[in-house]
């Protein structure tokens, strides 16, 4: 957790220091995603659904809170999770119709899983990086392709996350 604490900190001095750019998202604007998916990594592959809900507080900052569902697509282990993210987002405009962004933020993930006949679960506290864009379709509708890593604070484990998302902002 040490590593990623530190790679963390790089990215966020990255973005502190990171020039201004015109932000497609205007200050105070609102957006909500739809988004599904698929995660690996933890302990199977998963099917990932759920929405975002985010507010514009600053020229090309987002804070975002998400609800997701993790669904074991192979039952191996009979796994079902859902998490609860915060994400603090860094929006770069390189032209008016796409977006390139970063995001970073602490969630807490809570675990079903059947192993062997035993039902077990776990609560956990989780940080997630990501990278990800927004490309606009027309009007106030954009697709949202993301990649994000999750790590969990009471194990070694990680897992990638893979995300289209239809993100409505208003």
């Amino acid at each position: 957790m040490s590593r990623f604490v530190g790679l963390v900190g790089a990215v966020v001095a990255v973005l502190l220091v990171a020039s201004p750019v015109q932000a497609e998202t205007p200050e105070g604007a609102w957006e909500i995603e739809a988004f599904a998916g698929w995660s690996t990594g933890r302990y199977d592959d998963s099917s990932i659904v759920g929405l975002r809900l985010g507010k514009s507080f600053a020229p090309g900052w987002v804070i975002k809170g998400a609800f997701g569902t993790f669904d074991d697509a192979e039952g191996k282990y009979g796994h079902d999770q859902i998490t609860l993210d915060v994400s603090f987002e860094r929006h770069f405009a390189a032209r008016q119709r796409h977006q390139f962004i970063l995001s970073m933020g602490p969630g807490f993930a809570t675990s079903k899983l059947t192993m062997g006949g035993r039902n077990l679960s776990n609560d956990t506290l989780t940080a997630h990086l990501g990278i990800g864009g927004k490309i606009k379709l027309g009007g106030a509708v954009h697709l949202r392709p993301d990649l994000r890593f999750r790590w969990y604070e009471d194990q070694d484990d990680r897992d990638a996350e893979l995300t289209l998302a239809i993100n409505w902002t208003f």
